[in-house]
């Protein structure tokens, strides 16, 4: 019975070894396989962090050449913009200047028209005035004469001049009058 009992004993101390033997491997074996499970993780992590890296690199650049062709977008619209906007001001003042010529060259025209008229005006008023004159002249020479030679006659009946010397006198001052008219 004791070799029964040392048998069960020693069944149930092997079955005992067995079972921390199974459990120690199996133990190592999950922690083997945790360890594996973990660096493939690390591994997968790894990839996938690179990945995303890239992926937030390649973001980023694609990101800045959308930038880039927005802003040269806007720079072209904006040249394009001032472009024609300096083209509208340059046909704007090239119009004004050359309507403001025309004007000016209209106002000159017509300032020269009217300076010809008053010329012409002025030029017609003296040759009528000069055309009366000559006509009047004679008249107002006659006239003239006859008041010199009523003064004179006068004068010499102030003077109490006797009446030959009054004659050769009158004579004297009618004769230089006819020379003085014909020079």
């Amino acid at each position: 019975t004791q070799s029964m009992k040392d048998r069960k004993e020693q069944l149930k101390r092997y079955l005992l070894e067995k079972e921390n033997e199974s459990y120690t491997r199996e133990k190592q074996f999950i922690e083997n396989q945790q360890l594996t499970v973990d660096s493939q993780l690390k591994t997968i992590e790894n990839y996938h962090k690179q990945r995303i890296q890239i992926l937030e690199r390649q973001f980023l650049v694609e990101k800045q050449n959308l930038l880039k062709t927005k802003e040269q977008a806007l720079w072209e619209i904006d040249e394009h913009e001032l472009r024609s906007r300096y083209d509208l001001l340059r046909k704007q003042t090239k119009s004004f200047y050359s309507l403001f010529r025309t004007m000016l060259a209209q106002q000159s025209e017509k300032e020269l028209q009217q300076l010809d008229e008053q010329i012409r005006f002025e030029r017609d008023t003296l040759e009528s005035r000069l055309n009366e004159d000559r006509r009047e002249w004679p008249r107002t020479w006659k006239k003239m004469q006859k008041t010199r030679n009523k003064q004179f006659r006068q004068q010499l009946i102030i003077n109490k001049t006797p009446l030959d010397e009054e004659k050769n006198l009158l004579k004297k001052v009618e004769l230089q009058k006819k020379i003085s008219c014909r020079e």
